[in-house]
């Protein structure tokens, strides 16, 4: 998690910033961002996880995807409670269509 951590927040520029969100989540604030700049966010957070090698001093090092769910205020929610939810659906649209995938609230994954 901690090294999924660093490569998340090297792919941030402030005001961006992310948490730790339920276990093995993320939840990453894009300010000023619209869906399409937020999607380009996640596209390249979901590349720079899988071309990286996790735990690279065991033996056998671990290779990782990421499934990504986007929603941005306020198209997809004004509340802060709805705008996670929003995320939170698109991210399980993300997980059913398969693995290393980037889905938006309210398109097709």
């Amino acid at each position: 998690i901690q090294e999924v951590a660093e490569i998340v927040a090297a792919r941030l520029a402030p005001p961006a910033f992310a948490v730790a969100y339920a276990g093995d989540e993320f939840v990453v604030v894009l300010p000023e961002s619209d869906q399409e700049a937020a999607l380009a966010t996640a596209r390249g957070i979901g590349a720079a996880i899988a071309a990286h090698t996790f735990l690279a001093d065991l033996e056998p090092p671990a290779r990782l995807t990421a499934s990504l769910g986007v929603a941005t205020w306020p198209r997809d929610a004004t509340r802060m409670e709805d705008l996670l939810a929003a995320a939170d659906r698109a991210l399980f649209q993300a997980k059913e269509t398969g693995r290393n995938v980037v889905s938006a609230a309210g398109r097709p994954a």
